[in-house]
Formats: structure tokens, sequence, C-alpha cells
């Protein structure tokens, strides 16, 4: 749950510093920094009530439904990829509208790009869990194994 609270707060951070920067006075930017940060939070609120809602009891309902039960990591995982990326994109061609010569713009965009590391957790988070679902099988898994991949 903690991870989900801070790497949102993180996104909105950028988010709120590309509005600062950039201001919304591009209509395409405004729509898509909209978009953004609506998908963004939307994606919180909705692992913050799966989470929040999960009992106990729901650890026997994943030995009877593995399948489903181990899709959800594995779809909000690949959503980090989604956001992360359009977080990545986004600010490139505003970069590229600025009054500065074409080295600085790439330097600019080179900072802006060192998201990719966020991109590259995410897909590394995405792989692990992956492998994990395919090592359990889909069989019945420990309430420690199912918190694990709840928490990463």
């Amino acid at each position: 749950m903690t991870y989900v609270i801070l790497i949102t707060a993180a996104r909105l951070c950028v988010l709120l510093l590309y509005r600062r920067i950039f201001s919304l006075t591009k209509r395409w930017f405004r729509a898509a920094w909209w978009a953004c940060a609506a998908f963004t939070l939307a994606y919180w609120v909705a692992l913050l009530t799966i989470f929040l809602m999960q009992l106990y009891a729901y650890c026997s309902i994943a030995c009877r439904n593995s399948k489903s039960f181990t899709r959800k990591p594995l779809t909000a995982a690949w959503l980090n990829i989604v956001i992360d990326a359009c977080l990545l994109v986004l600010p490139m061609r505003m970069v590229w509208m600025l009054q500065l010569s074409t080295k600085r713009k790439i330097g600019v965009c080179a900072l802006f790009a060192l998201g990719l590391i966020g991109v590259a957790v995410s897909t590394a988070r995405a792989a692990a869990l992956l492998k994990m679902t395919n090592t359990f099988g889909g069989g019945c898994r420990t309430r420690h194994q199912i918190l694990a991949s709840e928490l990463t």
C-alpha cells in the first residue's frame, strides 16, 4: 500500500512540475495533462480501494480462483508501465517548441528521459510478477506469498 501511495504522489509531483514549466496554454497539452492526471488518480483510487477491501477470507477464495487472483498484480504492473511511459512522452513535444538551441533541447529531453528508469523498474517488476505467477502455476498459495505479490 505504501508503494501505491508513494508512486502516485511522485507521479502527481511530476505532473505539477510539467504544469508549472510548460503552462497549460496549448490545448493538446492541457488535454493530455488532464488525461494523465485523471488516469493516475483513477489508478490510485482503484488500487487503494482494492487493497483496503481485502480481507483474510480472500486468501481462501484465492485458492479456488487463483488465476483471477494473480492477474491483479500483473495488471497493476502493466498499468504502471503505461502511466510512466505517458509521463515520459508528455513533455517532449513542448520541449521542441521552446526557444532553445538544438543542443540544449536535446539536453533537456535527455533529462526528462531519465524517467526511463521508472519504466525499466516497472517492466522488471512486471516480469518478476509474471515469473512468480508462472512459478506458482495457478495453485493455492500461502498467505505470505499472496501478500508479497500484493505489496510489490
